[in-house]
């Protein structure tokens, strides 16, 4: 038993001693593989955010130009309200111009006929004239 536990020890001492070892030469960086993952780790962090910035940046625009959209689309709507509301608008317009075509027309038509009968009152007056002209004149004679 106490030989058992004497080779426990001395290979848990060898275990310590390698990592005391391992953690030394990875504090003074003269393991290649953690140097240089360290580096590509650098590199690729840089890398990275680089990307991350140019992304933001990316975005950024998206959103201003969404934003843009958004707006243009908000005056596109306001546009079709207003072009319905004029329509609207105008086709009441029609509808009162055809209502007073109509009662110009009905008013036209009592004013033709009285122009209608002027003209011929202007010729049964020029006939009594003529015919009083005939009168004046054989009374005139006799």
């Amino acid at each position: 038993m106490w030989m058992s536990g004497k080779k426990q020890l001395h290979a848990y001492k060898e275990e310590c001693s390698s990592l005391k070892s391992q953690i030394s030469e990875g504090k003074s960086g003269t393991r290649p593989d953690t140097k240089t993952e360290i580096q590509e780790l650098k590199a690729r962090t840089g890398s990275l955010q680089q990307e991350n910035s140019q992304k933001d940046m990316e975005m950024s625009l998206l959103k201003d130009q969404l934003n843009e959209l958004k707006m243009a689309k908000q005056e596109s709507e306001t546009r079709r309200e207003r072009i319905k509301m004029l329509e609207s608008e105008q086709t009441s317009l029609q509808d009162k111009i055809q209502m007073l075509e109509e009662q110009l027309q009905l008013l036209q038509k009592p004013h033709q006929e009285a122009l209608d009968l002027q003209d011929e009152l202007g010729k049964q007056l020029l006939k009594a004239t003529a015919l009083n002209e005939q009168i004046m004149n054989v009374l005139s004679k006799t």
